[in-house]
């Protein structure tokens, strides 16, 4: 049973969970330091792993999969939704040496970081998303994912409710296991509420948000899993990281509406920081 603040079919997911959008991507971490820090997690006892269709034009799956993707003791929750661009998928094939390239050249970096800038565009058209998810179940290795959610739906598509009835479907079928949605605003929380079919819901979980920490206690009192992302927002413009990190973990761990609180790093080194503050309390 998914086990957490309400019962939901699935495997059990913890408090901390891998947020692993920089997992493969090009301004991330390498298929070598993504496999390390997904082993030191796992080491660490992290079960709960975060990744989408869009990370790393894939490659966040394919390496999530290859190392826990058949662990059946690990939550995958994986996204679909979003629209990768050609020229990002173009540069599949030589992403090592753009990385190397931008890792040692600023000149580099800066015009990778310029080209990649702004927001994936979206499409939650069923054929779409059903390409998606094939895809992702084939990158991660899985006939059934523990919990798959639309990436970044507007309030507006939730509240046409055909994206997540096709999520429903496919939960029907075994392809999945928990349908869920990523939202980006509080609009979008909102309506998760009104569609009993959504019970897991992902929201950015910012210091002083006190409008999203009040819909996570509603949202729990609705039977939602509630999965908090970006609780580190602001840590490069801070003084004392480790106090930064510390402040944070205690807030989500004592919010009585968050079930799951994602940190994201590509060092093993810092996710065994992270992890040895929040066992400290």
């Amino acid at each position: 049973m998914l086990s957490s603040n309400a019962d939901h079919n699935g495997p059990q997911v913890p408090a901390l969970g891998l947020g692993c959008s920089r997992l493969g991507s090009i301004m991330g971490a390498s298929k070598r330091e993504a496999e390390e820090v997904i082993a030191q997690a796992v080491d660490l006892g992290v079960t709960f792993f975060d990744t989408a269709s869009s990370y790393g034009q894939g490659d966040s799956e394919r390496i999530l999969g290859r190392i826990v993707g058949a662990n059946d003791k690990v939550c995958i929750t994986t996204k679909i939704g979003k629209l990768v661009p050609l020229r990002a998928r173009v540069l599949q094939p030589v992403k090592g040496i753009v990385r190397m390239l931008a890792r040692y050249s600023n000149k580099a970096g800066t015009s990778v970081k310029q080209s990649r800038g702004g927001t994936l565009p979206v499409c939650f058209e069923t054929s779409f998303l059903e390409r998606e998810l094939d895809s992702s179940r084939r990158r991660l290795g899985l006939s059934c994912i523990p919990m798959v959610m639309l990436h970044s739906p507007s309030a507006a598509v939730l509240l046409r409710g055909d994206a997540v009835d096709f999520l429903e479907k496919a939960r029907g079928r075994g392809t999945l296991q928990v349908v869920g949605v990523a939202v980006d605003d509080i609009e979008a929380a909102e309506a998760t509420l009104r569609d009993t079919r959504i019970t897991a819901v992902q929201v950015p979980f910012y210091e002083n948000d006190e409008v999203m920490a009040e819909w996570a206690v509603r949202a729990k009192d609705a039977g939602k899993l509630v999965v908090a992302r970006e609780i580190f927002h602001g840590i490069q413009s801070v003084p004392d990281a480790s106090s930064h990190i510390r402040r944070n973990l205690q807030r989500v761990f004592s919010s009585e509406g968050v079930s799951v609180s994602l940190v994201g790093t590509t060092k093993p080194e810092h996710l065994s920081e992270i992890m040895a503050i929040a066992q400290a309390g």
